[in-house]
């Protein structure tokens, strides 16, 4: 019987270590494959690192989170078309009585990846001049249309599974958050909205919306009565959206609340670009569940809440790059 209970407790001993070298395993493995597509501008060659650098506070009033210079409501006449009107602009518009300006919305890219801006100013290209008629839902999908080579689309980055990988047509999720947000402020009936797997610095968390040919959608409803009609440039490296008809659109004040934090993670690893003695690092920035709304007051003084949901985002890790040594 003592022999027995030893060789039980031997295999439990040895079966146990394996499952933890196992899962141990598998974690490196899940630690490791995020890659470190992120922008140079978090970049300090000295490998200084302020961890709070990106943290959010508990309650984040409208325009306010990871870099709101970066984003943010545009006015008519700041608008890149306003004081030259394309014809094509001005004739759409005149055929569709969409007289009154409604609202603009502007996401700058902090830096553009592979062909991530080729690939944005496609996306807003098929997006001019787009209308959106009474009882019609507006599909993204549908309006850019597949994200393909043929079409005209590079490689540019998309988030996925708490990683940034190329993909053809990556990057065109920054003109679904652009357009998420005018959506919103215009007082547009959200239908399909997705979330990123992993905070965005563009947008705060809570305020992007990513798509998938296929899989994932932003689609939104005119119940506006009369047609709506939508123009969309790239200048530089900010993207415009504005959106034209017949209404006045309430003020819309974007509210939103982190539930819970996950905190980041350094990971240090060998970079034979870099000079020995040499380091390199990029800010990690936590994961988070955050809890969006919106208080929206019509022209007339009535006001009301809009839920938008709650949305969990895994944390990216804080990434320290050394050179060989010699």
């Amino acid at each position: 019987m003592t022999k027995s209970k030893a060789w039980l407790g031997n295999v439990f001993v040895l079966a146990f270590i394996g499952l933890w070298l196992g899962v141990s395993a598998y974690l490196d493995q899940f630690q490791y494959a995020l890659a470190p597509v992120l922008p140079p501008r978090l970049w300090y060659v000295d490998g200084s690192f302020e961890p709070n650098s990106l943290l959010l506070e508990p309650a984040i009033p409208a325009g306010v989170g990871l870099g709101n210079s970066l984003y943010g409501p545009v006015a008519e006449r700041d608008l890149p078309w306003h004081s030259d009107p394309p014809q094509d602009f001005s004739d759409t518009r005149l055929r569709h009585a969409a007289h009154s300006f409604i609202n603009a919305f502007r996401t700058t890219l902090t830096n553009p990846l592979l062909d991530e801006k080729h690939n944005i100013a496609l996306a807003a290209d098929f997006l001019a001049g787009t209308v959106l008629e009474p009882g019609e839902v507006f599909s993204f999908n549908q309006v850019i249309g597949p994200r393909t080579k043929g079409r005209g689309f590079g490689k540019g980055p998309l988030y996925t599974n708490g990683q940034v990988i190329p993909t053809t047509g990556g990057g065109v999720c920054k003109v679904a958050t652009t357009l998420f947000n005018l959506a919103i402020q215009s007082d547009l009936h959200l239908i399909e909205r997705h979330s990123h797997s992993m905070p965005t610095p563009y947008v705060p968390p809570g305020r992007d919306a990513t798509v998938l040919w296929g899989v994932k959608d932003l689609r939104f409803l005119n119940d506006k009565g009369h047609p709506l009609v939508f123009w969309a440039d790239l200048v530089g490296d900010t993207l415009y959206i504005a959106l034209y008809g017949q209404y006045d659109p309430p003020l819309v004040e974007w509210q939103q609340e982190v539930l819970n934090q996950v905190p980041t993670w350094t990971v240090r690893r060998r970079n034979p670009s870099l000079a020995a003695g040499e380091e390199s690092s990029i800010p990690g920035i936590p994961g988070m569940t955050v809890r969006t709304w919106v208080e929206v007051e019509y022209p007339g003084g009535e006001k009301t809440r809009r839920e938008l949901g709650v949305h969990s985002y895994r944390p990216l890790p804080h990434y320290v790059e050394y050179g060989p040594e010699k």
